[in-house]
């Protein structure tokens, strides 16, 4: 995939040829047809979209019962609105009752930029990861978003999936094959590992070259796309080999992927010191994503200095 397109749309893509191949899917959304990339479904698979306007809690509601009826529901909103203002219907009507809906949070992490903190996701992993039987994916590039909406869709029972909504370039081949409970390695190392998920694993990437070359250590990245079930050998082996691991992620400290991590490690025993790399209990202003990111410490020289620092405390 040359051409520089956002994870939503690479997504989107892959539904809409989804959707000619198999008449139970149901794409629906929150009145945001536009800003969510579904132009083309609304106009080419009439009779599989429902917008349902600005009603977030019964646009669930109604796929968890079109599901019940047999219907593979993709229901679209801000990642914001469907871990808080949907939160609710999420829990009951999706994971306690089992329902094979696919709950697509768009615009995740800062990424709506100047919209700023009402309609930032800096807190929905923490929320849907806390929810028994749910299931949590984040692709990290354009390739990743758009298989996993195969995954989405042959997965038998609710997932969550949290999409950017910028440009990105791609960081995996077409072709490359992603799994509910399995990481990528993209980058091997002995010494630091670097746990990424979503945008955070392109700045990882780049600041693992930065570290390399003013420490000279030896930095892993692992793309953390499958945030739960997390893949546990991975994180195992990883943790178990390098002194210094860090966590980095566009959302709150608490509950995320640090969170994850850090749960895996006191679980396996592996001994390692691990730092969070992570917006640290605030809600920032609206800004231009690339401002905003570099404000949080969240681009490649502000997780470089991060990690240099800590390696030296």
């Amino acid at each position: 995939m040359s051409e520089k397109i956002s994870m939503m749309a690479a997504f989107a893509e892959r539904l809409y040829a989804r959707m000619a191949e198999d008449p139970r899917i149901r794409v629906m959304t929150a009145d945001l047809v536009g800003s969510c990339a579904l132009k083309k479904i609304e106009a080419d698979h009439r009779d599989q979209f429902i917008n349902v306007g600005i009603a977030e809690q019964n646009m669930v509601s109604i796929a968890a019962g079109l599901a019940h009826e047999g219907m593979i529901p993709f229901t679209y909103t801000f990642a914001a609105f469907h871990a808080m203002r949907s939160c609710e219907q999420v829990r009951t009507d999706v994971f306690y009752n089992e329902q094979n809906v696919k709950v697509i949070g768009t615009h995740c992490g800062v990424s709506t930029g100047q919209a700023g903190s009402t309609h930032f996701a800096l807190e929905d992993i923490a929320i849907l990861r806390g929810m028994p039987k749910s299931v949590v994916l984040v692709p990290s590039d354009p390739v990743s978003a758009a298989e996993t909406a195969d995954v989405a869709y042959q997965c038998p029972h609710g997932v969550y999936v949290r999409l950017d909504r910028n440009p990105a370039p791609a960081l995996y081949q077409a072709g490359e094959r992603f799994s509910i409970g399995k990481a990528h390695v993209l980058k091997d190392g002995a010494d630091i590992v670097l746990f990424a998920a979503g945008t955070a694993v392109h700045a990882a990437l780049e600041a693992a070259a930065m570290i390399e070359s003013r420490e000279n250590l030896s930095v892993a990245v692992v793309d953390l796309y499958s945030i739960k079930p997390l893949d546990v050998a991975c994180v195992t082996r990883y943790a178990g080999k390098c002194r210094h691991a860090f966590t980095i992620e566009e959302h709150n400290v608490c509950g995320g992927v640090f969170g994850a991590v850090a749960e895996c490690i006191v679980r396996t025993s592996r001994g390692c010191t691990l730092h969070p790399i992570a917006i640290e209990e605030t809600y920032p202003h609206g800004n231009t994503v690339e401002r905003a990111r570099e404000l949080l410490g969240l681009d490649a020289d502000g997780i470089t200095e991060t990690v240099c620092r800590a390696i030296k405390e």
